[in-house]
């Protein structure tokens, strides 16, 4: 538990090596007393005011990622989804700064009331099975695309590195189109994949109803690929 708690101090640094290590060698050569509890980690790392430099972080951080998506109204969600997230993150390093020590002391995660509580708060990233089928648990108030434009921007990445030419989103696009119309949902706002989406992605960004691709390639301002690049 201690060396989480380092551990957990140092990445409240933009190189938390330096930290980590400094600690360790602080602790050799007699600088500072060996913890007595994983609290003590905590409670030398708070002493030096770690959480302005934590604080400084985030919010580059947070700037940087609705950077990439820039519109406010477009991306809304997005933008409400990161916000939200830095958000309850920076709660719980002010005011619950053990929450670490206290989900790892909470026992099964069935049973994990710190867990259940960060579970229902930030909901999960994208996640992709070994079927190639993506889901994700929302957070409690999001609604809409938010955390879904991860994959997009990581797939607009491979695509403009010539990884790939095809968007590896269109599985996903489908479950989630017939899932929609299973809903009730209106076919007329629901986007759809053809055979674009396996030879030229760019060109979704054109459509009156955008998929996540094509939302992330209009909204970076890329000019579309002329030509099918099979």
């Amino acid at each position: 538990m201690n060396v989480i708690a380092l551990c957990d101090m140092s990445l409240m640094y933009s190189v938390p090596g330096v930290h980590f290590t400094s600690y360790l060698s602080d602790i050799k050569n007699g600088k500072i007393a060996l913890p007595n509890a994983p609290e003590d980690v905590y409670a030398y790392f708070y002493d030096k005011n770690c959480t302005d430099n934590y604080i400084n972080i985030e919010e580059m951080t947070r700037s940087h990622f609705k950077g990439i998506l820039k519109d406010p109204k477009a991306f809304y969600n997005y933008h409400k989804w990161i916000d939200k997230a830095y958000d309850l993150a920076k709660g719980l390093r002010i005011n619950e700064p053990y929450f670490i020590l206290n989900l790892l002391r909470g026992g099964e995660l069935k049973n994990n009331a710190v867990f259940r509580s960060l579970y229902q708060d930030f909901g999960t990233p994208l996640i992709r099975n070994n079927k190639g089928e993506y889901s994700k648990t929302p957070g409690k108030e999001n609604q809409g695309w938010d955390v879904e434009y991860m994959q997009p921007i990581r797939q607009l990445g491979c695509i403009l590195t010539g990884k790939t030419i095809e968007c590896g989103l269109w599985r996903w696009c489908i479950d989630s189109a017939n899932e929609l119309l299973g809903k009730g949902d209106s076919d007329d706002i629901i986007c759809k994949v053809d055979e674009r989406c396996k030879t030229n992605p760019s060109l979704r960004s054109i459509d009156k109803v955008k998929c996540p691709m094509g939302f992330v390639w209009y909204a970076t301002g890329l000019p579309l690929v002329k030509n099918d690049i099979r």
